[in-house]
């Protein structure tokens, strides 16, 4: 949150959009997102959800190699680091920040930065709950139950897929990305993917867990900013379907001044 205190900082002192803000909108985008979104959905999405899947099937295969080697680490002294990158996706602390994010937000004339910090707080809800949903459908044993990565119970207490902190660290900081690609946000991805490498090294996930919240984090975040009215500008997200590759890619770059 550190570096979403950076991206206001400056909108507090000079509003960088001149036209009247419409403070009204939080109210219809919070009315019109859960059907707006799942109208929206297209073929794109489609072959989205099949990259996806088919990377989730290749580490599903490599779980529990990868998991043998994330136990090596864990042993390791890296409790102060491991503790402080799990927090960033607690929902219990993540959506309370990404509130207070927005709060500051509305302190300010920039429509932009409201945007961003309300998709933000909105994304982190929405893959909250739907994190929530999915575990309960799925029900998959967590590694350190001792079951295997092929244990699933659906509707059970096993709740291990997918992971509910990288969902909500993902949709937390995409928003950010699509409303303000450059490095400083790409670094909140890097943040992110810290969350989700330390929830496979505590042990708490599957390595296809966190693909799986990391995914849906994404396209929660990447579909309520363009439902919002912020098409992408320096990234995108394109599945990759050839002879001995299958899955997505994610390019960076740098919007043009």
């Amino acid at each position: 949150m550190v570096l979403l205190a950076v991206l206001l900082a400056p909108s507090a002192a000079v509003a960088q959009d001149a036209e009247q803000v419409d403070r009204g909108r939080f109210l219809r985008w919070t009315a019109g997102d859960p059907l707006g979104l799942a109208k929206g959905l297209t073929s794109r999405h489609a072959v989205y959800t099949l990259g996806a899947g088919s990377a989730l099937v290749l580490f599903t295969l490599a779980d529990e190699t990868i998991s043998g080697d994330a136990g090596e680490v864990r042993d390791r002294d890296n409790g102060p680091f491991l503790n402080a990158a799990n927090e960033v996706g607690d929902w219990r602390y993540a959506i309370p920040a990404a509130g207070a994010v927005f709060g500051a937000s509305l302190l300010t004339d920039d429509a932009r930065v409201q945007d961003a910090a309300f998709t933000s707080l909105e994304s982190a809800l929405y893959g909250n709950v739907l994190s929530s949903l999915l575990k309960g459908v799925f029900g998959r044993a967590r590694p350190r139950e001792q079951q295997g990565p092929y244990d699933f119970a659906p509707f059970t207490r096993q709740r291990s897929f997918p992971s509910g902190h990288t969902t909500v660290a993902f949709a937390v900081v995409t928003p950010w990305v699509v409303y303000y690609p450059g490095p400083l946000t790409y670094g909140l991805l890097a943040v992110a993917t810290g969350t989700a490498v330390t929830r496979v090294v505590r042990g708490d996930h599957w390595s296809s867990d966190v693909v799986g919240g990391a995914a849906l984090g994404t396209l929660v975040g990447y579909g309520l900013a363009n439902r919002h009215g912020r098409h992408p500008n320096g990234w995108s997200v394109t599945p990759v379907l050839g002879p001995g590759e299958i899955g997505l890619a994610l390019r960076l770059g740098i919007p043009p001044r």
